[in-house]
């Protein structure tokens, strides 16, 4: 299948004054068109700034410092500001983490939506802006979408305000759309109905989808593959249902063992103690001060990332796991 984003040992870093933090280190991954790919580990894993960077929207003093990322056959770590603003929204778009600080409370719903239409479209007249915009909020499910274009983002619900910024990012038919944490902070209903929504979108459109979360059941409800994070390296790249049945990797099944839906009714949730590294990285794995499996040459020497089967897994004890299987 041909890639239409292919990410290639991509490496960030945190550059402030003499001191240089890394952030992402290494990490290769490729989307087909049409596929979605979930991104997860907990927070500060290095998630959304991969993703931001395809999109090169690092935040000030983040810079990618090495890997290639190709997009429909595009360089885009070299590509110039122009060319990137042409790409953004038209065939790259994301979705932000946080709907209410995402839209502007000074604006309409309507004007906003209408707003990106004319980025993305140039000489677009307003009432077509407009009738686009009416468009995108029926698209997405919100009823009355002509009258709801009056309204500030305020008047909307969170699960509303969420479909809006989803509008907003597909109203320029992006091949490529990003989503960060796309059900943050939404009950559990309004979470079902926003996953099912982005999961018909998806499927209707024909678009990739790439979902940074740290929510496997929004990877298990949406995404063909995943991609797991730890301290800004990939440790297991596979198929869903194959990471669901055999996680590779200890934190991968660490992940699966922590959901609440793995927990017999009345037993205590299970967690993976300590937590993620920030800055400096333990020396071998940078997962064993956690790792139930760590053996001695786990603490001295980093495992490469290595293939077994449909797999892809960073851990020196993966076929034992693969015999194993989730528990």
């Amino acid at each position: 299948m041909t890639a239409l984003l292919s990410i290639s040992e991509l490496r960030i870093q945190h550059r402030r004054g003499g001191t240089v933090t890394p952030l992402v280190d290494g990490v290769s991954f490729t989307v087909a068109a049409g596929e979605a790919l979930g991104l997860v580990g907990e927070s500060g894993s290095g998630k959304t700034l991969t993703a931001l960077s395809a999109l090169r929207l690092l935040p000030p003093g983040v810079v990618q410092t090495a890997g290639s990322i190709v997009f429909a056959g595009r360089e885009l770590s070299t590509l110039d500001d122009e060319g990137m603003r042409r790409l953004r929204g038209n065939e790259l778009a994301m979705i932000f983490q946080d709907p209410m600080t995402s839209l502007n409370p000074a604006f309409t719903i309507g004007n906003q939506i209408a707003e990106a239409v004319r980025a993305h479209r140039p000489g677009t007249d307003r009432a077509t802006a407009r009738n686009r915009a009416v468009e995108m909020l029926d698209l997405v499910g919100i009823p009355a979408a002509r009258a709801r274009l009056r309204d500030y983002p305020h008047a909307f619900s969170g699960g509303m305000r969420q479909r809006a910024m989803i509008a907003m990012a597909l109203s320029g038919e992006p091949r490529l759309l990003i989503a960060d944490e796309p059900t943050t902070a939404l009950d559990v209903t309004i979470q079902a109905q926003i996953l099912e929504l982005l999961a018909r979108l998806q499927q209707d459109l024909g678009m990739a989808m790439i979902v940074v979360t740290h929510d496997l059941g929004v990877v298990a409800d949406v995404c063909h593959r995943v991609c797991v994070m730890y301290a800004g390296q990939l440790v297991e790249r596979a198929p869903v249902d194959t990471f669901y049945a055999r996680p590779r990797h200890p934190y991968g099944e660490g992940l699966l063992r922590a959901m609440p839906q793995s927990t017999a009714p009345g037993a205590r949730l299970r967690v993976i103690p300590g937590a993620v590294p920030s800055g400096a990285f333990p020396p071998g794995c940078r997962f064993h001060p956690r790792c139930g499996y760590v053996e001695p040459a786990c603490t001295a020497d980093p495992p490469d990332l290595v293939d077994d089967g449909p797999v892809s897994v960073r851990c020196r004890r993966h076929a034992e796991l693969r015999l194993r299987g989730a528990r």
